[in-house]
């Protein structure tokens, strides 16, 4: 779970990153109904933290704002698995 951690705090910290101006830019598109859909190799979801509906969201690759268990199929947010991620644990379906 070291990748994993590196890949929800790639700077090193538990500190997330943040949304660019670029992402802010989608969500003001989308205020001013003007973004039909965003397509994204991203996996971070600073889109949706910018403001971005995930009704535009179309992820390639999927995204880190949800983790499901392959045993049981249960969808969790990233929320859920964030402790035991920062501590480099498995994180275990309830």
């Amino acid at each position: 779970y070291k990748f994993a951690k590196h890949l929800y705090f790639p700077l090193g910290t538990n500190k997330r990153v943040e949304p660019s101006d670029s992402h802010r830019f989608l969500a003001v598109l989308e205020q001013r109904k003007q973004l039909l859909r965003v397509y994204t190799q991203n996996i971070d979801g600073l889109e949706e933290k910018a403001g971005v509906s995930r009704k535009h969201m179309v992820y390639a690759h999927g995204s880190l704002q949800w983790a499901t268990c392959r045993r049981c199929k249960r969808r969790v947010a990233a929320s859920e698995m964030e402790e035991a991620i920062k501590k480099g644990v498995v994180a275990r379906c309830r």
